[in-house]
């Protein structure tokens, strides 16, 4: 506290009721400062999502197969996230760009994928705090699953 508010209360403080004036005065002060501390540390900074689709098609038939031969599907949505959110997708994505300061459980904690009804359309999303690394992450991250899931 400062000099000048601790004489106020010594000052106010020569009978019962500025006893009890200073007393109010450092509970509200302390009561403000504990407010203004919790509200402080519950804004957290707002996450930018950048999104990245890709075309996930269905494996070509070998030309012996007939018309009536089941067609395989592509990957299922669990499966394009399990290896999108992969320590082997997500570790060259993290050295690339040099995210040193974002674990691989917080860069996996920021992906989403949406599957899209036409086309077999699959959308790779990121949060960050920074929208310029968010598109940055959400581009490599499709960029690095289809390098893996071609074999390149």
């Amino acid at each position: 506290m400062s000099k000048r508010l601790l004489s106020a209360i010594k000052t106010s403080s020569s009978g019962p009721a500025g006893k009890r004036l200073a007393l109010q005065i450092l509970v509200a002060a302390t009561l403000a400062g504990m407010a203004i501390g919790t509200i402080a540390g519950s804004v957290k900074p707002a996450l930018h999502k950048a999104t990245a689709t890709i075309q996930i098609n269905a494996p070509d038939l070998p030309a012996r197969m007939t018309k009536y031969a089941e067609v395989s599907t592509p990957p299922s949505l669990e499966a394009i996230y399990a290896l999108a959110s992969s320590d082997t997708v997500l570790a060259p994505v993290r050295e690339e760009l040099h995210l040193e300061d974002l674990s691989i459980s917080m860069l996996r904690r920021r992906i989403t994928v949406e599957e899209h009804e036409a086309a077999f359309l699959v959308t790779i999303a990121y949060r960050d705090e920074n929208p310029k690394r968010a598109s940055t992450v959400a581009n490599l991250l499709i960029a690095t699953l289809t390098q893996h899931h071609h074999g390149q």
